[in-house]
């Protein structure tokens, strides 16, 4: 396999531990390590009795770093006057500390022994449906239109709150049923660890699939055809967010995971190593033709080894002086899946780890 002459790989000795992302491994660093955010949008679809399909319906599962400490009461405080505007015509069902999940989720303590948060549940209606910056969800959930939404709040520390999301149009609720089951038993599979090398896809009851987060583990429904009804589809905007605190300062990864499509990965592979490539070749002519006097950034071919085929980027930095570089890395591991991998930071810290970070992102791994 050719490779670029500027390209250093480490020879890494093999991961000590790993943490998921729907069905990557990813090996844990040598630095102190805290996931920033964490994004998986899902597209249900069910059935009634009469095969009319369910749509609009989509079930989000989250969990972010806070700067300061927050509880699930805060948080859910947070969620409800987002939505209380005058227009948002918002109707509270319930609320209140939930039972519904597994022993294992115990409440966080603070430093004094007491009780500082615990899994906590609540359900409300409303017009439109906002993200968790106040933003509308103009594609899947026009503002027009009125929505249920159920939330469960599980407290992982002081500072991460891993969520999980309904947003549904009430009337489903009573005609398609079988959303319910699927949903109590998402809750019942969930269990508070992270990825090994011994984790597998496999569901704990047939229909189902396993997928993972940095925190968290969880069954989600397949149908016994891929193109049949009753599952719970991975959206295409799925990312992870993380930072890596080195001696030398902070570095950012970001990932993010494209799903659904119909490519084969030989097929994509070539298409994201010709582009890679021709970025690097073309990209400073391109400009330099538009403005002579424009600033050229620095690009550098980039290909790692993975699997049977490889991750395909380039190093971009923008110009000799930017104070800011990056390393993005792209690979189409399966059938309609895709993996970005992009490490950010300035340009003395992606440079000096450039041999380490090429050769983590080597040992990252597809679960089977």
């Amino acid at each position: 396999m050719p490779f670029s002459s500027q390209t250093v790989i480490a020879d890494l000795p093999p991961p000590e531990h790993y943490t998921g992302m729907d069905d990557m491994l990813i090996p844990t660093s040598n630095w102190p390590t805290t996931v920033l955010s964490e994004w998986y949008p899902f597209a249900v679809v069910t059935t009634d009795s009469n095969d009319n399909v369910e749509i609009t319906t989509m079930f989000y599962v989250s969990s972010t770093d806070t700067s300061q400490p927050k509880s699930t009461l805060t948080l859910a405080d947070e969620w409800l006057q987002r939505h209380s505007g005058v227009d948002a015509n918002m109707k509270l069902l319930n609320r209140g500390e939930s039972s519904r999940q597994p022993e294992s989720f115990k409440p966080v303590l603070d430093e004094k022994g007491k009780v500082f948060s615990t899994p906590y549940t609540f359900a409300f209606e409303s017009q439109g449906a906002l993200t968790d910056t106040g933003k509308a969800y103009f594609n899947d959930h026009p503002p027009t239109d009125y929505y249920r939404q159920l939330f469960h709040l599980l407290p992982i520390s002081h500072h991460q709150i891993f969520t999980s999301r309904i947003v549904r149009e009430p009337r489903y609720f009573k005609t398609h049923p079988a959303f319910t089951g699927q949903y109590e038993h998402f809750l019942a599979s969930l269990r508070p660890e992270p990825a090994t090398p011994q984790s597998t896809l496999a569901g704990s009851k047939p229909l189902t699939r396993r997928f993972y987060t940095a925190h968290m583990s969880f069954d989600i429904p397949i149908p016994a055809d891929a193109d049949g009804d009753n599952q719970w589809l991975i959206e295409h905007a799925a990312k992870r967010s993380e930072k890596w605190q080195l001696p030398e300062g902070d570095m950012v990864l970001t990932y993010e995971l494209i799903s659904g499509y119909d490519f084969l990965p030989k097929h994509e592979n070539e298409r994201l190593k010709s582009q890679a490539k021709g970025m690097v070749n073309n990209l400073p002519g391109v400009l330099t033709s538009m403005d002579p006097k424009a600033t050229v950034p620095i690009l550098r071919y980039i290909e790692v080894p993975f699997g049977e085929f490889a991750l395909y980027g380039r190093y971009k930095q923008d110009s000799d002086i930017s104070s800011h570089a990056s390393i993005e890395l792209t690979t189409a591991y399966k059938k309609g899946k895709q993996l970005m991998v992009r490490f950010s930071g300035t340009p003395a810290i992606i440079q000096q780890y450039e041999p380490y970070l090429l050769g983590w992102a080597s040992q990252l791994k597809v679960m089977q």
